[in-house]
């Protein structure tokens, strides 16, 4: 009968250290077995703190859904609305028609009207079309008329304003949005509704860049705050900075101090020493030769 040949010792590697087998001693794999227990009452021990605060170790931060929107509530717990006020009066008449009386006796004075207002919403749709006129100028080249300032696209403004309030502001998805529109007769597809959502915003992002610059130099004060958010189907950071004036969202991977003093320098990050800044340093504890270097530099 042939005997087995014993395997070999494979090496073991702790926290990155490679223990050979030569070194596998009795008292050497007794003290491995007593840190790997160790290492699971560790965790044992941390899930039940974990627990017992009511936290857990990593927040689940899940994909945006589509809300139904709320209504504020009032605190007096009146329904939004119901407050006596005029609510014909404000509004504006595009069209008045007039109404008589039928059979009306020869006799009859006019003593005034009676109005009764009434509220419509009328949607169709508007296509407009241009006929860019082309002249053949003598030395041979086509002259064809320019397109209005702002028509960039075979969707009008107004058509691309609706489906970015639906889809961001009313939570309507894609597809339900498609079957709308081509209900009411416009010839779209779902490449052009992703398109209009997606492509040609670089004036939103031009506002938007000129937005916390502008408002951080007439502003007295701000508020900051930032919160867990989705992005690209990965856990990020949006922070919040504005007051009652204004309101600025950027959405990074970061919650650090360090990227919330870029966001806030946008948009070029610029620093400034000056006596404020070096009482803050040595507040923190900095180094004296550090702080003495600094102190010896220019604002």
């Amino acid at each position: 009968m042939s005997q087995s040949v014993p395997q070999p010792i494979q090496p073991i590697v702790i926290a990155g250290i490679e223990i050979p087998a030569a070194e596998q001693t009795p008292l050497v794999m007794a003290l491995l077995e007593v840190i790997r227990r160790h290492e699971r009452e560790i965790v044992e021990l941390r899930n039940e703190i974990q627990r017992l605060k009511g936290t857990t170790q990593r927040p689940k931060i899940e994909p945006s859904r589509l809300l139904k929107p709320r209504a504020a509530k009032d605190p007096k717990g009146k329904r939004p609305g119901s407050e006596k006020r005029p609510k014909t009066k404000s509004l504006k008449i595009d069209e008045t028609v007039v109404l008589h009386p039928d059979q009306l006796p020869a006799d009859a004075k006019l003593e005034g009207y009676r109005d009764f207002v009434v509220q419509d919403l009328i949607v169709k749709t508007h296509v407009t079309r241009y006929r860019r006129a082309a002249y053949r100028l003598p030395d041979g080249s086509l002259s064809v008329a320019a397109l209005p300032s702002g028509c960039t696209s075979h969707f009008g403004v107004g058509l691309q304003q609706y489906v970015l309030l639906q889809t961001h502001q009313n939570h309507v998805t894609q597809g339900r949005l498609l079957e709308e529109l081509r209900e009411w007769g416009i010839d779209i597809s779902a490449g052009q509704i992703a398109n209009i959502l997606l492509e040609g915003h670089e004036t939103f992002h031009a506002e938007k860049d000129e937005l916390l610059p502008t408002a951080r130099q007439v502003s007295d004060h701000l508020h900051c705050d930032d919160t867990s958010a989705r992005h690209c189907g990965r856990p990020a950071v949006c922070t919040h900075i504005g007051n009652e004036l204004f309101a600025s969202f950027t959405t990074t991977d970061s919650k650090s101090g360090l990227n919330f003093l870029r966001l806030l320098c946008q948009p070029e990050e610029r620093y400034r020493w000056c006596e404020e800044a070096q009482q803050s340093l040595e507040w923190l504890g900095a180094g004296k030769k550090l702080v003495q270097r600094l102190a010896d530099q220019p604002e």
